[in-house]
Formats: structure tokens, sequence, C-alpha cells
């Protein structure tokens, strides 16, 4: 079985521009540099973090890397992690 590591290396070869991206994205809605973004981000950290910019960030994650998320998906994502993590289960990796 491959380990978690292992997917995330491969996601990083394979998807590295897109995370390399979806950082961008993150650091422009959320009004912070990307040397900020880290994987243990979370809202309570960001201060443009808040319900408005969450759902400006969702926005611009589904229209910039063509993806869609559930509102389940939405309501509980918490930390860059976790929205990378969400990514990468789109992309069916």
């Amino acid at each position: 079985m491959i380990s978690i590591l292992l997917i995330r290396i491969l996601f990083k070869l394979v998807w590295g521009d897109q995370m390399n991206n979806l950082k961008n994205i993150v650091a422009k809605v959320l009004g912070i540099s990307v040397s900020e973004i880290t994987n243990d981000l979370t809202r309570n950290q960001a201060e443009g973090w808040d319900s408005f910019g969450h759902m400006m960030l969702i926005s611009e994650v589904e229209t910039q890397l063509n993806i869609k998320f559930t509102m389940k998906e939405v309501e509980e994502l918490q930390t860059f992690q976790q929205l990378q993590d969400l990514v990468l289960a789109k992309r069916g990796v």
C-alpha cells in the first residue's frame, strides 16, 4: 500500500505548479504573503480568513483550479493543509 508521504511526494511532482498556484490564490485573497502560508495555517491565524474571506477563497480556488467543493467541505475547511488535501482529492490523487 502506498503511504501518505509517498502520495504527497508524487502529488508535488505532478501538481507542484498547482500547489504553488494555490498558495498564490490564498495569499491574494487573504492579503498575506506566500511565505506566511504553511500547512499549519488556520482560519484563526490569518486576519483576512474571516467568513467573507473564506467564501472568497473558496470561490477563487474553484474558479482558478476548475474544481467544485461541497457545502460540507466548505464548512469543515479550517486549515491550508485541509485545502491542499481537498484539492488533491478533487484531482483524484
